[in-house]
């Protein structure tokens, strides 16, 4: 069956809308622009995003609110009031949609109390004033309820056109990151500590003090059905008022994470993981981790679903928010040139996973660039002659090729380059004309091996059953980095 990973782009200047046909369909690119377009946050679905139209200021200086769909023009929002535009700040204000995004909820700068919700029917509606300097920051999934809080620490709930509600005040109040569908429930922070509310449990403090990474420290689903936040030392738990707590961990790659989301059901989790490189940055990466499957980077995940079109992002990708259907993301990332934007990403589940078992990584990066990787997917079933070699973050513009061999070994910066040589004697190199390939702008490469023409020592092999494989990929590099080429980590695969 054909499937379909879907890439669309939103920079600051211009986006490109990427549609990737997987299989022996060829990519469909189509290519709109949205000057000066920064989006925030997503509908559940991912089919709605709301963010700022900075209208040629730039980041930096304040813009207006915008809501757009996926291929559609952005819709600038008007107050009310028209004496204060809805301008938002670099970072941006409160800003949260409802589960299909017909509903958006918004703030303005240095005037919390001054909080709008947006409909395309009814336009712009204040929310009348809390007790005291009052914030509205999320709304419900069904967009029927606003919750927010007040300087005194009160947890606000706003329904309709009616004055707030205050669910619980002072001590056991709430600053609201997280909300169910329904609005029955509200996860957040406050006073040095992550917090639950529901009607029926009132607040519950599952832990005192804030994760020190930042960010968003607490997400709940949106069928209530899973709490998941960061431990002080950035692991990753899951709560519930029946089990309580339980640490799940962080990425054995990783140091610490920073941020985390969680879809609608509960099953799958995002996060940033703060690592150290082989070179001693510091440096986030996406990663998500699900039951029974555990950690997995995010652009590992989307390389081995065939969703090639993110592959320019070459800097590391950071979620800032996730639909809660799970497909979508709204991510910060780096070109090589350029400086950081935002795009939004849709990935899809039905394009085949990763085979084989990764190892001898991750490599080196240089100072600019995340670590050069490399998956393979299709099909480890010696009959079916499936295997293709997906390689990242290499550099762009140059010369790449495969290499193959029978058994692992491990031969740091062999010849001067960037990483180590994880294959053994003798070492098979798929340089022949049709095998050479070029990574392009996006500092990608990508090649389907006949697995009845391996290249090994001097000649070429047949795979057989029950053999293992190991494949690496190298690439040349730009003079004046110091290196003279960039090795990706390797991969294993055992043929049945």
């Amino acid at each position: 069956m054909l499937t379909v990973a879907r890439t669309l782009l939103r920079t600051r200047v211009s986006a490109t809308a990427i549609c990737l046909l997987t299989g022996t369909a060829s990519a469909q690119v189509q290519t709109e622009f949205y000057r000066e377009l920064w989006p925030m946050v997503l509908s559940e679905d991912g089919s709605v995003i709301a963010g700022i139209d900075y209208a040629g200021s730039g980041p930096g200086s304040a813009g207006y609110v915008a809501v757009w769909d996926r291929f559609g023009p952005a819709t600038r929002i008007a107050r009310q009031d028209s004496s204060f535009p809805p301008a938002l700040d670099y970072e941006g204000e409160p800003l949260s949609l409802s589960e299909s995004g017909d509903r958006l909820l918004y703030t303005v700068p240095f005037l919390p109390a001054w909080a709008a919700t947006w409909t395309q029917s009814s336009g712009s509606v204040n929310l009348p004033s809390g007790p005291s300097t009052s914030f509205a920051l999320r709304t419900s999934g069904d967009g029927t309820q606003t919750f927010g809080f007040t300087t005194g620490h009160d947890l606000l709930r706003w329904s309709g056109t009616n004055a707030p509600q205050v669910l619980c005040g002072g001590a056991c109040g709430i600053s609201p990151t997280g909300v169910t569908e329904s609005g029955d429930a509200v996860v957040g922070s406050l006073a040095g500590s992550l917090r639950y509310w529901s009607a029926a449990t009132g607040t519950v403090i599952m832990q005192g003090g804030f994760p020190s990474g930042g960010g968003q420290g607490i997400d709940i689903s949106s069928d209530g059905s899973t709490v998941v936040g960061l431990t002080q030392a950035g692991e990753l738990f899951s709560w519930s008022p029946s089990a309580g707590h339980t640490v799940i961990g962080i990425p054995p790659w990783a140091d610490r994470l920073e941020q985390v989301f969680v879809n609608g059901t509960g099953d799958r989790v995002f996060s940033n993981a703060r690592m150290t490189s082989a070179t001693g940055q510091s440096i986030r990466a996406a990663c998500m981790w699900e039951p029974g499957t555990g950690w997995r980077d995010f652009r590992r995940y989307l390389t081995s679903r065939g969703a090639t079109g993110y592959s320019s992002l070459v800097h590391p990708i950071t979620f800032r928010d996730v639909s809660a259907d799970g497909t979508a993301a709204i991510v910060d990332y780096r070109l090589h040139s350029n400086p950081w934007s935002r795009a939004v990403i849709y990935f899809a589940d039905e394009a085949p996973g990763t085979i084989g078992t990764n190892y001898c990584g991750p490599m080196p990066g240089l100072s600019w660039q995340f670590p050069a990787t490399l998956v393979a997917t299709g099909s480890d079933v010696l009959a079916a002659n499936d295997v293709a070699l997906r390689a990242t973050h290499l550099p762009p513009n140059q010369a790449a090729i495969a290499l193959s061999s029978r058994s692992a070994g491990l031969l740091p910066s062999p010849g001067g380059a960037l990483g180590s040589l994880c294959l053994g004697s003798p070492i098979g190199r798929h340089n022949r004309p049709h095998e050479v390939q070029f990574t392009g702008p996006n500092g990608s490469f990508e090649m389907t091996l006949d697995l009845t023409d391996i290249p090994h020592g001097g000649g070429v092999i047949h795979v057989l059953a029950g053999d293992t494989w190991h494949f690496q990929v190298w690439s040349r590099i730009w003079a004046n980095t110091g290196y003279t080429s960039v090795m990706t980590d390797a991969v294993a695969i055992t043929f049945q």
